[in-house]
């Protein structure tokens, strides 16, 4: 719920938000392709081989893993070679994105309520 707030202000923490608002979806606009749905994750591995370390509980890692979502399922793959680079920079995009992307849908949801709020502080109450 929204604290009470003068009409006066309450124009002014608008006004705020509008600006704010449009600043995020200008970031949103200069984010550049490709980008690619993935995540990245740190793994540890297992090897098995007779005496490793691995077979004692210590195991190899962490490496980098790019973690798709190809036909609705998830693939995962190693990326640790420098021509899998291009693939990290648009996963990574892809997760700036989705950041921004969600403060610009919470603020919309904010901005929806001060303008409910504002018309319901403009609307003239009639005189009993």
């Amino acid at each position: 719920m929204m604290k009470r707030l003068t009409t006066a202000r309450l124009k002014q923490q608008t006004s705020q938000n509008l600006k704010r608002h449009y600043l995020l979806g200008k970031d949103l606009l200069n984010i550049r392709g490709p980008l690619v749905v993935g995540w990245l994750d740190r793994r540890f591995t297992e090897c098995r081989k007779g005496n490793c370390k691995c077979t004692q509980g210590r195991r190899h890692g962490p490496f980098l893993y790019a973690r798709l979502r190809l036909r609705d399922r998830n693939v995962y793959r190693y990326v640790d070679k420098p021509e899998d680079m291009p693939l990290v920079r648009c996963i990574t995009r892809y997760a700036e994105f989705r950041k921004i992307l969600a403060r610009w849908r919470a603020l919309y949801r904010q901005l929806d309520q001060e303008w409910a709020h504002l018309e319901r502080s403009l609307i003239e109450r009639p005189k009993k």
